[in-house]
């Protein structure tokens, strides 16, 4: 409507669930009730890395291809991921819940660390904050970053991408 297109939400939201049912895109939902999913945007992720790169308007960083690679590792592991932000939009991209929606992990991703460290970790300490969980991971592109750091709200892991991926059973709880 902003853009001067007469049409409804309806309309917008079942062509999205079309294009999500032809495997096009992985839709992320908000984690919380019902009702604060209804009101936080859906974030769009496409199922294809190369379709990523076009989504994102040509954006070629490595990052978002990344942060594309790991959900897709979660989807195929069978788990249910959400989306966290805080009132002061901390973000944590990606928080995995059982099927219960209680959450088990939360999931940063980026592609070097060094470059926004702060912001990545601000993002894991308010989640684990709010979701009352003790351990967080960012996952990174650099294999120099690796370990673990607590901090009063828990602890932050460091993992390269490729580790993680191939290890994923061992770092996330079954659902």
């Amino acid at each position: 409507k902003s853009s001067g297109y007469n049409t409804s939400y309806d309309l917008v939201s079942s062509y999205l669930d079309m294009i999500k049912d032809t495997c096009f895109f992985h839709e992320v939902r908000f984690f919380g009730t019902e009702k604060q999913q209804n009101v936080n945007l859906r974030k769009l992720y496409a199922i294809d890395p190369a379709m990523a790169v076009l989504y994102r308007e040509f954006d070629d960083s490595i990052g978002i291809r990344l942060e594309h690679a790991v959900l897709m590792d979660l989807v195929r592991s069978g788990k249910n991921v959400f989306y966290f932000r805080d009132n002061s939009g901390r973000e944590a991209d990606f928080i995995v819940a059982d099927d219960e929606n209680n959450p088990k992990a939360i999931i940063q991703v980026t592609d070097h660390l060094a470059d926004n460290a702060a912001r990545e970790i601000d993002g894991c300490r308010s989640a684990m904050k709010n979701l009352g969980l003790r351990e967080s991971f960012i996952i990174t592109n650099d294999d120099f970053y690796s370990g673990k750091t607590d901090f009063e709200e828990g602890s932050v892991r460091v993992l390269p991408a490729w580790r993680f991926s191939l290890n994923i059973a061992d770092y996330l709880p079954e659902s």
